[in-house]
């Protein structure tokens, strides 16, 4: 299950990306590409099991409101993450 979840993940980070992004997370900002695919791994799995992170109102007030990643907002609204 934990495979299958951060696999999706993974290509809903690629398939979301602007094409130079694409480019820059498979080359360069590869610990930017795991740390999307952290995060949307654990938004998708908050649904079933609460993350002891999301009880922080810091953590999900960074990724509701201060995030640019179209992603990560249609995730939260999806999660109920808010």
């Amino acid at each position: 299950m934990q495979q299958t979840v951060v696999e999706t993940c993974g290509k809903l980070i690629m398939l979301t990306a602007s094409g130079a992004e694409k480019a820059a997370l498979a080359t360069t900002r590869r610990e930017d590409f795991h740390f999307r695919v952290d995060v949307c791994t654990k938004i998708t799995v908050n649904r079933v099991h609460p993350q002891p992170e999301f009880e922080k109102k810091e953590t999900v007030t960074i990724i509701c409101d201060r995030s640019e990643i179209g992603l990560f907002k249609k995730l939260r609204k999806w999660s109920r993450l808010r």
